[in-house]
């Protein structure tokens, strides 16, 4: 993806405007059993003058049926221009104000080499993260089976404030497929920039990963740190097998320390064993 700056590339784009047409918006909304709601919109096409309207009231649409934040897929586009990032930019401070949350995720090294650039011109920090596309689109089937699983999760766990679903081995490796809040994200990118952590561990060692009480490790303090900072105080991560080359892991997060006795990491366990149907 390229970011095409009539001010500033010397007339070497020779791309073809694209028109409102070519771009194709998916809308994944939340699962219904988040108590803090993320809505998706998966991009495929390229965004500029004619086709980020589009964009933007379809963010705004998804900001007005409810209570969620909202995540930009940005795996399927290969080039924006600065007015599409100035109005991101705006977006931003609309949906602050709201007391939503506006992130990117998707974007390849390229991408991030535009964002740079669009910030040397002034363009104010978006949170735009290099991958985070996972191999599994989110069709029907497949959010349903990922709606279902999290609903057994949190009907299970009282104290769950945050899941997600993380693949390695895949295009981005490793990356999160889906989280049920953004502070889930975050805590699995903490763990994918430091190589290390329970998510990475259940996936890569096909073993169910445990931290008990992050105010009592000094194994990943770096996640502990980012963990407190948004109030997880324990993380499980297990394994899912979905019979592919794929490594997978189920992460869930709890409010509280010593939220998963040897009985609930079982019940998680039986519980993921179960998920490759539903993903499958």
């Amino acid at each position: 993806m390229s970011l095409h700056d009539d001010a500033g590339d010397g007339g070497r784009s020779a791309r073809r405007p694209a028109d409102a047409e070519s771009l194709r918006l998916e809308v994944i909304p939340p699962h219904e059993a988040a108590v803090d709601a993320v809505t998706t919109i998966v991009v495929d096409g390229d965004l500029d003058t004619a086709t980020a309207p589009l964009l933007r009231s379809t963010v705004v649409a998804a900001m007005q049926v409810g209570p969620s934040d909202i995540v930009v897929d940005l795996g399927g586009t290969r080039f924006v221009d600065m007015f599409t990032l100035r109005m991101c930019e705006e977006l931003d401070g609309e949906l602050n104000q709201a007391g939503h949350a506006l992130s990117f995720i998707g974007a390849d090294a390229q991408v991030m080499r535009a964002v740079e650039l669009a910030r040397l011109h002034g363009l104010a920090p978006l949170d735009i993260q290099e991958g985070g596309r996972g191999d599994v689109r989110a069709n029907a089937a497949v959010r349903s089976g990922i709606d279902h699983l999290a609903r057994l999760l949190d009907a299970a766990f009282g104290s769950v404030v945050g899941i997600s679903l993380t693949s390695a081995g895949g295009r981005n490796d490793p990356s999160t497929i889906y989280s049920s809040h953004r502070r889930a994200r975050e805590l699995d990118q903490v763990q994918y920039a430091s190589g290390r952590g329970p998510c990475i561990e259940a996936a890569t060692e096909r073993r169910q990963t445990l931290l008990a009480d992050v105010d009592d490790t000094n194994r990943w303090s770096e996640l502990a740190d980012a963990a407190m900072a948004v109030g997880v105080r324990s993380l499980l991560s297990t394994p899912l097998e979905f019979g592919d080359d794929r490594k997978w892991a189920a992460n869930v997060y709890a409010g509280r320390a010593d939220a998963f006795p040897p009985a609930e990491r079982e019940l998680i366990a039986q519980i993921a064993a179960r998920a490759g149907s539903w993903l499958g």
